[in-house]
């Protein structure tokens, strides 16, 4: 009897976790439907940011579609050097017909602040790497190229690429993006004299690596 009786104790304590978890997963699964906010602020202060990226992004899907939710997401899967969110939640973001406005609201802050005024770059620069980073070079280099047509700051997307793939010795796509380079210079729809200067500076510097890791 005595063994009896602890295995009916045993199971009775078993069926009584399992039922307190079950409710706590029903209680999460709708907490995450009803207040993402909340559960995107509580992953985020337990350091779990892929789990706070995604609630986040159920904030702007949720029909209210504040921009700076999409952001937030980008930048938790940023912090993290999360490659798949970066893409698919940066996607959304300069995909947003709000992104232009907005990331010109962040430039003029940047320059109240004294810094340059690169978020543009900054954001597209970041995806292309990701892209880069899942072997994925046409999207990277294609993305990067995108804004910057008709400018090519000291500081730009392209730039970003070209670092990474330096830093992998990437000789053969560092060739195509040298190629990609030379096009554009030689279309002529970079106009200023110094944002040339960049240009001409960045194919340089890819013939350089070039010639040394190739």
């Amino acid at each position: 009897m005595g063994k009896e009786l602890a295995s009916l104790v045993l199971k009775t304590v078993l069926l009584t976790l399992l039922s307190i978890v079950g409710v706590a997963a029903v209680f999460f699964f709708l907490l995450s439907l009803t207040a993402p906010a909340a559960m995107a602020k509580l992953t985020l202060d337990l350091g779990m940011y892929k789990q706070s990226a995604w609630f986040a992004y159920l904030q702007y899907a949720d029909g209210n579609g504040d921009i700076s939710y999409i952001e937030d997401a980008f930048n938790r899967c940023v912090y993290i050097e999360y490659d798949e969110g970066i893409i698919e939640y940066g996607t959304m973001y300069i995909e947003d017909d709000r992104f232009g406005d907005y990331a010109a609201e962040r430039e003029e802050e940047e320059a109240e602040l004294g810094y340059l005024e690169v978020y543009t770059q900054y954001v597209y620069g970041v995806i292309s790497v990701s892209y880069y980073n899942t072997e994925e070079n046409e999207m990277a280099l294609e993305l990067a190229l995108s804004v910057n047509q008709v400018t090519f700051d000291e500081y730009n997307a392209v730039t970003d690429l070209i670092t990474e793939v330096m830093l992998a010795r990437d000789t053969e796509y560092a060739e195509e993006i040298r190629d990609a380079l030379e096009d554009l210079q030689a279309a002529g729809t970079v106009k200023s004299s110094d944002e040339q200067g960049y240009l001409e500076t960045a194919i340089s510097k890819l013939e350089l690596f070039i010639e040394i890791y190739g």
